[in-house]
């Protein structure tokens, strides 16, 4: 029997027995249950983790107790939130959910999911009557500082696949995104680029996302590589992530960009707007995704980047179940991005410079 599955029933039979009352104050020793159960150290040291993580077991001098309340926790299932827009349309498809969705079910965990454009944490909580004992993860710009506040008061466990907004101080994972743009303007700066942006759409009820983090982290690029443009970078701050206000932003400019590159799916919105406003040539604008190299895509996530992404999203949330008055820490996850040759070579091509 696979060991990943073993130390599930364990653990889910240890669960019993302490809802049951079985143990007193605390469980055998774990060379007691070893010989029992006939498993290796190892799968023992997973039983102890899961249930670390349950708070149904803490450590103490004379071995492992049972943790107040632990009877109770015992009887009901922990319940996992992943909460994203459009949530149930990409649950099946998309690397980071699906990575997710592993990983709760590999712990035992029951998984809801919260479509944030539908549904709010508030609303989850009173649905299923979230406690402490359940745990939400935020992903794709879907964490609300407002969300956070009730998670809090009713003390549930949370972390967030993105920056929070400054001066939240909250647990969360996130791209390097410094990386990943370096690579992107060194590329660029190469074919003889001198002009470039980046822009994605972030609807009102997501004002509160880590956008302006992002944006900064490309400008201070850009500066580094002395490519402040005084024209193109005068978009304002209030305005980044509202589609029709850069399209008409960008029709004002004297010289359209060199390149922008469109971080999510509204390039195709964009540059119907542009064309709306008479910009013929919308080539300049250029996106990144594996599934979208039709419309000028030069670059892609790949996979293996978004599951070690989900990994240490899964390890954060462990580390904050386990250590729930601990201060909020923030980790950056390495780019793994791979980059279409040929479409710089179709921009520099558009921009009448050698490769």
């Amino acid at each position: 029997m696979p060991a990943a599955v073993k130390y599930q029933q364990i653990s889910s039979e240890l669960k019993k027995r302490i809802a049951a009352g079985f143990y007193a104050d605390r469980l055998p020793s774990r060379r007691l249950l070893m010989q029992e159960f006939k498993v290796s150290s190892r799968t023992m040291h997973k039983v102890f983790i899961e249930l670390k993580n349950m708070n149904c077991i803490t450590p103490t001098s004379h071995g492992t107790g049972i943790s107040d309340g632990a009877v109770e926790r015992a009887k009901h299932p922990v319940r996992i939130v992943l909460a994203a827009p459009n949530i149930s349309n990409t649950i099946d498809s998309d690397t980071l959910h699906c990575q997710l969705a592993a990983k709760i079910a590999e712990a035992g965990f029951e998984m809801l999911i919260c479509d944030t454009h539908i549904c709010s944490i508030a609303q989850m909580i009173g649905e299923y009557s979230l406690n402490s004992h359940d745990a939400v993860i935020f992903t794709y710009s879907s964490f609300q500082p407002e969300a956070a506040e009730q998670l809090k008061q009713h003390k549930i466990p949370f972390v967030s696949s993105n920056r929070p907004p400054e001066g939240v101080e909250v647990n969360w994972v996130d791209w390097d995104h410094i990386e990943i743009f370096n690579e992107f303007v060194g590329n660029m700066l190469m074919r003889g680029a001198r002009t470039l942006d980046i822009f994605w759409s972030t609807p009102q009820i997501n004002a509160s996302d880590n956008h302006t983090a992002i944006m900064h982290d490309f400008r201070a690029v850009k500066r580094s590589y002395s490519l402040f443009n005084r024209e193109l970078d005068a978009f304002p701050e209030s305005d980044w992530g509202n589609i029709g206000k850069y399209a008409e932003h960008l029709c004002k400019l004297k010289k359209l960009p060199d390149a922008v590159w469109v971080l999510d799916n509204s390039r195709r919105k964009l540059a119907e707007l542009l064309t709306s406003h008479g910009v013929t040539d919308t080539d300049f604008l250029v996106t990144h995704d594996l599934n979208r190299s039709q419309e000028n895509s030069v670059a892609f996530y790949t996979q293996q980047g978004y599951c070690k992404l989900a990994h240490k999203v899964w390890q954060l949330l462990c580390h904050v179940r386990r250590h729930p008055n601990a201060a909020p820490r923030g980790v950056k996850q390495r780019c793994e991005v791979k980059f279409y040759e040929y479409k710089y070579k179709q921009l520099a091509s558009r921009m009448g410079k050698a490769v």
